[in-house]
């Protein structure tokens, strides 16, 4: 978890210190860009910036992230504990709305999600395109799943139902994504949707070669 990332765009900071995804959003610490009058952490602070290189020109371009410092994982971990509490009491069917309202966003910024990815990863806009789209469908498959979600009964031994078991899905509670670099929209997707389906928060750390989307 030391290497979660916080990127930022042409020298504003746009993205949260560490991704926890719960309760619908993002919740993060608050960073101080050069525009901000206030925040909850100084960006003096934060270890030098890091360059992230487009591999199919091999230059920088305009994304750079800053190392999160170790004060701010405990946050994140603090956080993602306390949003857990409110998400893993919310029903599979409120989840469900949520991760179809997140594919809709996503739906609506196809063109900056694909050139975002194509700056990370060097690889064609026609291929991140259709990155950006399988995420969508990968949010709306794991709405679906969670509206299907429900318990099972179990008739025992006693003959005719009179004996009867049951069991119950229960969220299992904060978990870690670790993203890949060569995927990195599908990734934190085809992690963080099933968990949340499934009533659990994520913290999650992309790769430090190609986080921008992930934290988009």
């Amino acid at each position: 978890m030391s290497n979660l990332l916080q990127p930022f765009i042409k020298g504003k900071s746009v993205h949260p210190t560490a991704s926890v995804f719960a309760n619908g959003l993002r919740n993060c610490t608050a960073m101080k860009s050069p525009s901000s009058s206030s925040s909850s952490h100084d960006s003096s602070i934060l270890p030098p910036k890091q360059k992230l290189i487009n591999p199919a020109t091999a230059r920088p371009h305009d994304y750079y992230y800053h190392p999160t410092p170790s004060p701010q994982l405990q946050y994140a971990l603090h956080s993602a504990k306390e949003a857990q509490i409110a998400w893993g009491e919310r029903s599979p069917p409120e989840r469900a709305a949520i991760l179809r309202r997140a594919a809709e966003i996503m739906s609506k910024n196809v063109d900056l999600l694909r050139e975002m990815e194509t700056l990370d990863t060097g690889r064609t806009i026609k291929e991140t395109e259709y990155d950006v789209l399988e995420g969508v469908e990968c949010l709306n498959y794991y709405a679906g799943v969670a509206n299907s979600l429900g318990g099972h009964v179990y008739n025992l031994p006693g003959g005719r139902g009179a004996n009867l078991a049951y069991a119950l899905r229960e969220p299992l509670g904060v978990t870690l994504g670790i993203g890949a670099w060569n995927y990195p929209l599908q990734s934190v997707l085809w992690k963080s949707a099933p968990a949340l389906a499934f009533g659990n928060a994520m913290i999650f750390k992309p790769s430090e070669y190609t986080p921008s989307t992930a934290l988009w």
